[in-house]
């Protein structure tokens, strides 16, 4: 395998404001080169001194680094051929989305849980069901929203052990990310941290703690979402390729 290689430096072509340049990152693989500006969360320019000496910038640029190489060895992995240096900024844009947004947009049963709401609200009110399919929105509501519905409306199995996983997704994020100040973890679980920093195993534990289904559905269900992920960033890396 060809080796990865990524350097991030100051483009001093570019015109400094106060001193301070754009950061660029060069990588280079399988004889291909491509140049970009960072992609790095809180830090785009810097002078001299704090490109060298800044433990922020130091910190994102080994981020980004570490990030870059999953992306290329994860497409070596997946046999998905004619990626190039070139589709690397889009692929970092798909790599950094939320494991729990792919959850929502990944999943087959939306329509279930809309009916099922619509369902439980007819039974309540004289409101018509071409009315309620307008006025309810999916993304409306958070996974809490629908775990507290639960107690209330007879959801299916399936979409039941759907927004147990989303919920349970919601509370791990917000324990390990959002309530840190490391602009590194990208804010958001996404599918770097799941992968590369052992995200996937930690929330494992996590889920299989507190949830109160089964231990083998929750292991199943685990499973069934690992696939829904790789099968996501498969496909969506494919696109780049092709766009």
């Amino acid at each position: 395998m060809s080796k990865i290689t990524t350097k991030h430096y100051l483009n001093k072509r570019l015109k400094a404001i106060d001193d301070r340049y754009p950061i660029y990152v060069r990588v280079v693989f399988n004889r291909q080169n491509t140049n970009f500006p960072t992609e790095m969360v809180s830090v785009k320019e810097a002078n001299d001194s704090e490109f060298l000496n800044s433990s922020i910038i130091r910190n994102e640029i080994s981020y980004e680094v570490r990030l870059i190489d999953a992306i290329i060895n994860f497409t070596i992995d997946n046999n998905i051929n004619n990626f190039t240096t070139k589709n690397i900024v889009k692929a970092i844009t798909v790599w950094k989305d939320a494991v729990l947004d792919i959850l929502s947009s990944e999943t087959y049963d939306l329509v279930s849980l809309k009916r099922s709401i619509i369902d439980h609200i007819m039974v309540k009110t004289a409101i018509d069901r071409k009315v309620l399919n307008k006025a309810i929105t999916i993304n409306q509501l958070e996974y809490s929203d629908y775990h507290s519905l639960m107690q209330s409306i007879e959801f299916g199995k399936s979409v039941k052990n759907f927004i147990e996983l989303g919920y349970y997704l919601e509370k791990f994020e917000a324990k390990y990310f959002l309530s840190t100040e490391s602009p590194a973890a990208g804010v958001v679980l996404n599918y770097f941290e799941w992968i590369n920093n052992d995200m996937s195993s930690k929330f494992r534990d996590y889920f299989l703690k507190h949830t109160k289904i089964s231990s083998e559905e929750a292991i199943s269900l685990l499973h069934e979402f690992n696939t829904i992920l790789k099968k996501h960033h498969v496909s969506a890396l494919s696109e780049i390729i092709k766009s």
